[in-house]
Protein backbone atom coordinates (compact mmCIF):
# COMPACT_ATOMS: atom_id res chain seq x y z
CA UNK A 1 0.00 0.00 0.00
CA UNK A 2 1.49 3.23 -0.88
CA UNK A 3 0.41 7.21 -0.51
CA UNK A 4 -0.95 8.70 2.63
CA UNK A 5 -2.68 5.23 4.12
CA UNK A 6 0.55 3.14 3.99
CA UNK A 7 2.11 2.53 7.37
CA UNK A 8 4.79 4.35 8.71
CA UNK A 9 7.41 1.51 9.55
CA UNK A 10 10.39 2.70 11.83
CA UNK A 11 13.77 1.35 10.91
CA UNK A 12 14.40 -2.17 11.89
CA UNK A 13 16.99 -1.68 14.50
CA UNK A 14 15.72 2.12 15.43
CA UNK A 15 18.72 1.33 18.63
CA UNK A 16 21.35 0.41 16.61
CA UNK A 17 23.58 3.29 17.95
CA UNK A 18 22.88 2.05 21.44
CA UNK A 19 25.46 -0.84 21.16
CA UNK A 20 28.44 -1.47 18.97
CA UNK A 21 28.09 -4.01 15.74
CA UNK A 22 31.41 -5.52 17.01
CA UNK A 23 30.20 -5.88 20.80
CA UNK A 24 27.01 -7.54 19.35
CA UNK A 25 29.17 -9.58 17.41
CA UNK A 26 31.58 -10.62 20.32
CA UNK A 27 28.37 -11.81 21.75
CA UNK A 28 27.64 -14.37 18.92
CA UNK A 29 30.87 -15.35 18.01
CA UNK A 30 33.91 -15.51 20.99
CA UNK A 31 32.33 -18.43 23.06
CA UNK A 32 31.59 -20.49 19.55
CA UNK A 33 35.28 -19.93 18.42
CA UNK A 34 36.64 -20.40 21.56
CA UNK A 35 35.06 -23.39 22.42
CA UNK A 36 36.32 -24.96 19.10
CA UNK A 37 39.79 -24.23 19.81
CA UNK A 38 40.13 -25.23 22.83
CA UNK A 39 39.17 -28.62 22.18
CA UNK A 40 41.46 -28.76 19.36
CA UNK A 41 44.14 -27.70 21.45
CA UNK A 42 43.20 -30.02 24.08
CA UNK A 43 42.86 -33.26 21.97
CA UNK A 44 45.46 -32.78 19.66
CA UNK A 45 47.99 -32.32 22.69
CA UNK A 46 46.21 -35.12 24.69
CA UNK A 47 46.10 -37.59 21.66
CA UNK A 48 49.81 -36.82 20.85
CA UNK A 49 50.61 -37.58 24.46
CA UNK A 50 48.70 -40.42 25.15
CA UNK A 51 48.10 -42.34 21.59
CA UNK A 52 50.80 -41.33 19.31
CA UNK A 53 51.29 -44.72 17.54
CA UNK A 54 48.87 -47.90 17.29
CA UNK A 55 48.22 -48.45 21.15
CA UNK A 56 47.66 -46.14 23.59
CA UNK A 57 49.79 -45.17 26.70
CA UNK A 58 48.26 -45.77 29.66
CA UNK A 59 50.83 -42.84 31.37
CA UNK A 60 52.38 -39.43 30.38
CA UNK A 61 55.43 -39.66 28.79
CA UNK A 62 58.12 -37.98 30.60
CA UNK A 63 58.18 -34.81 29.64
CA UNK A 64 54.85 -34.36 29.86
CA UNK A 65 54.00 -33.55 32.96
CA UNK A 66 52.97 -30.17 32.11
CA UNK A 67 50.22 -31.21 29.68
CA UNK A 68 47.23 -31.41 32.63
CA UNK A 69 47.99 -28.07 33.96
CA UNK A 70 47.73 -26.83 30.47
CA UNK A 71 44.57 -28.29 29.77
CA UNK A 72 43.07 -26.87 32.35
CA UNK A 73 44.59 -23.36 31.52
CA UNK A 74 42.98 -23.89 28.08
CA UNK A 75 40.14 -24.49 29.40
CA UNK A 76 39.95 -21.61 32.22
CA UNK A 77 40.70 -19.19 29.69
CA UNK A 78 37.81 -20.15 27.23
CA UNK A 79 35.09 -20.40 29.95
CA UNK A 80 36.24 -16.86 30.53
CA UNK A 81 35.97 -15.62 27.27
CA UNK A 82 32.61 -17.86 26.35
CA UNK A 83 31.12 -15.31 29.82
CA UNK A 84 32.69 -12.20 28.62
CA UNK A 85 30.76 -12.92 25.23
CA UNK A 86 27.88 -14.34 27.18
CA UNK A 87 27.89 -10.75 29.72
CA UNK A 88 27.99 -8.53 26.29
CA UNK A 89 25.14 -10.07 24.67
CA UNK A 90 23.37 -9.25 28.24
CA UNK A 91 24.85 -5.59 28.04
CA UNK A 92 24.00 -5.43 24.57
CA UNK A 93 20.03 -7.02 24.98
CA UNK A 94 19.71 -4.78 28.04
CA UNK A 95 20.77 -1.62 26.47
CA UNK A 96 17.99 -2.52 23.77
CA UNK A 97 15.32 -2.90 26.41
CA UNK A 98 12.95 -0.37 24.68
CA UNK A 99 14.02 -1.27 21.13
CA UNK A 100 10.91 -2.57 19.90
CA UNK A 101 7.53 -3.02 22.03
CA UNK A 102 4.36 -4.50 20.72
CA UNK A 103 3.02 -7.69 19.83
CA UNK A 104 5.40 -10.31 18.82
CA UNK A 105 3.77 -10.93 15.12
CA UNK A 106 3.67 -7.49 14.43
CA UNK A 107 7.45 -7.20 14.91
CA UNK A 108 8.03 -10.07 13.15
CA UNK A 109 6.18 -8.65 9.97
CA UNK A 110 7.72 -5.39 9.90
CA UNK A 111 10.81 -6.85 11.09
CA UNK A 112 11.75 -4.24 13.99
CA UNK A 113 13.86 -5.21 17.19
CA UNK A 114 17.15 -6.58 15.18
CA UNK A 115 19.98 -5.38 17.16
CA UNK A 116 17.84 -6.69 20.64
CA UNK A 117 17.34 -9.82 18.90
CA UNK A 118 21.11 -10.50 17.70
CA UNK A 119 21.74 -9.02 21.18
CA UNK A 120 19.66 -12.27 22.91
CA UNK A 121 21.48 -14.49 20.82
CA UNK A 122 24.94 -13.14 21.93
CA UNK A 123 23.39 -13.65 25.45
CA UNK A 124 22.18 -17.20 24.87
CA UNK A 125 25.00 -18.48 22.50
CA UNK A 126 27.69 -17.18 25.34
CA UNK A 127 25.49 -18.89 28.04
CA UNK A 128 25.39 -22.61 26.26
CA UNK A 129 28.85 -22.84 25.29
CA UNK A 130 30.01 -21.85 29.08
CA UNK A 131 27.77 -25.06 29.75
CA UNK A 132 29.50 -26.94 27.18
CA UNK A 133 32.84 -26.09 28.38
CA UNK A 134 31.87 -26.43 31.81
CA UNK A 135 31.33 -30.06 30.75
CA UNK A 136 34.50 -30.25 29.08
CA UNK A 137 36.30 -29.20 32.62
CA UNK A 138 34.44 -31.74 34.16
CA UNK A 139 35.83 -34.42 31.65
CA UNK A 140 39.04 -33.13 32.56
CA UNK A 141 38.73 -33.24 36.28
CA UNK A 142 37.06 -36.91 36.53
CA UNK A 143 39.70 -38.67 33.59
CA UNK A 144 42.80 -39.21 34.71
CA UNK A 145 45.55 -38.33 31.81
CA UNK A 146 45.76 -41.17 29.03
CA UNK A 147 42.86 -43.13 30.68
CA UNK A 148 45.63 -45.01 33.31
Amino acid sequence: MAGPQAPRVRHPSPHRGEVSGLAIAFAILAAPAVWALQVLLNYGLSSMACFPRDYPRTVLPAGWSWLPTLLAASTAVALVIAVAAAWAGYRSWRRTREEADGEHRRLLEVGEGRSRFLAAWGLWIGVLFAVAILFDAVGLALVTSCGG
